[in-house]
């Protein structure tokens, strides 16, 4: 083979593809000088050293959500929650609080900055979260809500929370409802555009300026939004297959966030006090994007985990309904089996299913394992990735490599692996 070219091994399949040899660059003076500088640099080495650290994800202890975002929600960054009205996004995050609460003690602390004026204390205990334990405040412009977020990251800075392993969250319930200082009333009602110019700039120099106090200091931000109808009008083409809802604050937020996720209701069991909802990551840095999941909410209690699995079971044919809640086929009992240690016992009702998940913890931790083990299977994703994620393992270069590699191997063959 000449000299400097190198054969084509996908047009070549007699050719068995060889891993490329570690290439060796010959240092030159320059080179050299290069690096003595970057080593004597200590401010160049600090922000190296960001640019490299990872983000930490905490779970929020509803499963769908969980699966869905591929472990959970990121610490050091901002998460919008957002959804239509009534489908439980204020209850989604008082039951992630009470959930990190019992998970992390006094190692959290809450920070709920409501501007609806709408919180309410028998609401917060219903959900499992502890309202004594909650800095409760009620803002009622967008400057105040960032005002709080400055003070807060002072705090945190000069008691060193973040040496400490303390995380803080702050939850912002919601930005729709929250004017700027410049808008009053009579301008708001009669300049609608204007405010909503207001706001957008602000939330973008805002929301840059605390992404690295964030990160720095162990602040996640959760910030709850409302969808909005987009009125595509005079053009049908964007009226047909255009963006049908957007959230406001402008585009600026929308970069800023880690993760974007929307909450809608699939269908709703009012005689029963129940809907089910779907979460999806219309953004997600921690994981890939557009994943879906559904979890069944109950009115009073929240979301309801084995309720939840049974309605992914179901849906996914993993389980089915004949007389009682059986798997659907052999194989799947038997893995039920190993994981549990028992035969698995036909179960009469959703009732009596929770019941026996609740007070049983093998129990409970099989269905757990069974459920994440299945989920994966419902999304098309890379080998390894999901597993990894979810187990709380890192994924490495040689699986990001490995799942590049089968990625090309599948456009050679033309597997489509895109999501469905």
């Amino acid at each position: 083979m000449p000299k400097g070219k190198q054969m084509d091994v996908n047009k070549d399949k007699s050719v068995q593809p060889q891993k490329p040899k570690k290439v060796v660059v010959e240092k030159s003076a320059l080179f050299e000088s290069i690096i003595e500088s970057f080593e004597n640099d200590k401010e160049l080495k600090e922000i190296v050293n960001k640019v490299h650290a990872h983000v930490d994800i905490i779970p929020t202890g509803i499963t769908p959500l969980d699966l869905a975002s591929g472990g959970g929600i990121g610490v050091g960054v901002f998460t919008q929650i957002a959804g239509d009205e009534g489908v439980s996004k204020t209850s989604t995050v008082l039951q992630i609080i009470g959930n990190l609460q019992k998970r992390y003690g006094d190692k959290l602390v809450v920070v709920y900055l409501d501007t609806e004026y709408s919180l309410d204390e028998k609401r917060v205990a219903q959900l499992r979260a502890d309202y004594g334990s909650m800095i409760y405040s009620t803002p009622n412009t967008i400057e105040k809500v960032f005002g709080y977020v400055s003070k807060i990251i002072n705090i945190a800075k000069e008691q060193e929370f973040k040496k400490k392993g303390i995380i803080t969250l702050i939850v912002w319930d919601s930005l729709a409802s929250t004017d700027t200082e410049k808008v009053n009333v009579a301008e708001s009602l009669s300049g609608v555009a204007s405010e909503m110019g207001a706001r957008a700039r602000l939330l973008g120099v805002a929301l840059r300026k605390y992404l690295g106090d964030l990160k720095d200091n162990n602040i996640s931000m959760i910030i709850i939004n409302q969808n909005r109808d987009v009125l595509n009008v005079g053009n049908p083409f964007l009226a047909k297959f255009g963006k049908k809802v957007t959230q406001p604050g402008g585009k600026a937020p929308k970069f800023a966030f880690y993760q974007m996720i929307n909450l809608s209701v699939v269908e709703r069991d009012k005689e029963n006090g129940k809907q089910n909802v779907s979460f999806e990551l219309e953004k997600n840095k921690n994981f890939v994007p557009f994943v879906k999941s559904v979890g069944v909410f109950d009115y009073t209690a929240g979301f309801v985990e084995p309720l939840s699995f049974l309605y992914f079971a179901k849906k996914n044919n993993f389980m089915k309904f004949s007389g009682g809640f059986e798997f659907s086929l052999k194989k799947y009992a038997e893995e039920f089996e190993q994981l549990y240690g028992s035969p698995y016992e036909k179960i009469k009702s959703e009732r009596e299913f929770a019941s026996k998940y609740i007070k049983d913890a093998k129990f409970k931790d099989a269905i757990d394992s069974f459920w994440k083990n299945h989920f994966k299977e419902t999304i098309k994703v890379g080998d390894n990735f999901y597993s990894n994620l979810l187990s709380g393992i890192d994924v490495s270069q040689e699986d990001i490599e490995q799942s590049t590699e089968n990625e090309e191997e599948k456009s050679e063959t033309g597997t489509n692996s895109d999501l469905e």
